[in-house]
């Protein structure tokens, strides 16, 4: 008797998976190598996940990313070894944390009106090294990830940003309850839009070309 029974007298009986090893000529898996597994599927669910499927382009980046590096390191709770092991490999990731990249949020609809304000004035604040090119990655310690904020990371570098993309930045001197009937702002916001995060879609693309 099977100790899984029928929802519905026709209804096919569960795949035995252990069965299905075996005739395979697999071994199974030990004690230890299940309760990793059950681990790793576990953090996939509780805290993975939803932070994969809400970066889907490069405005909704930098946001994510600070929200998922919290997550991880907010995981030493359930287990310790995955968040540390996560949290610091993404650390060497956090290219929207940059100076520049940052301000990619500006544009992004999910962040606070009260935040771009913060981030605003952030951009305006004097720097001893106003003329020195901002780094590309963030490199900030990871044990003050947890408590930052996104206006953090915003310094007067951040501007270079539009620069570089001849974005006109007149809506920067606009507060941002108004700049959804800005016209400079939508034209920047249409343009921004259309970039896409580089490792999302090498990943997809390496997908399709393994057939997975």
């Amino acid at each position: 008797m099977s100790p899984f029974p029928r929802p519905w007298p026709n209804a096919p009986r569960p795949l035995d998976a252990e069965g299905n090893l075996l005739a395979q000529g697999l071994a199974l898996p030990t004690p230890i190598q299940v309760d990793c597994l059950r681990e790793m599927c576990c953090f996939v669910v509780l805290v993975y996940l939803e932070w994969w499927f809400t970066a889907p382009s490069a405005v909704q980046a930098p946001w994510p990313d600070l929200n998922l590096m919290k997550a991880l390191m907010n995981y030493s709770t359930t287990n310790s070894a995955i968040s540390t092991a996560t949290s610091e490999k993404l650390q060497r990731h956090l290219w929207y944390l940059s100076e520049e990249l940052v301000g990619l949020t500006l544009f992004d609809e999910d962040v606070s009106l009260a935040m771009k304000r913060r981030m605003l004035e952030s951009m305006k604040r004097q720097l001893e090294d106003e003329d020195e090119e901002p780094l590309k990655r963030c490199s900030r310690d990871l044990a003050t990830l947890p408590v930052s904020q996104l206006d953090s990371f915003v310094s007067p570098k951040t501007v270079r940003l539009f620069e570089k993309l001849h974005l006109d930045t007149d809506f920067l001197e606009a507060d941002p309850s108004s700049w959804g009937t800005n016209r400079t702002f939508r034209a920047a916001q249409d343009q921004l839009k259309t970039l896409k995060v580089v490792n999302d879609h090498a990943e997809l693309s390496s997908n399709s070309s393994t057939g997975h």
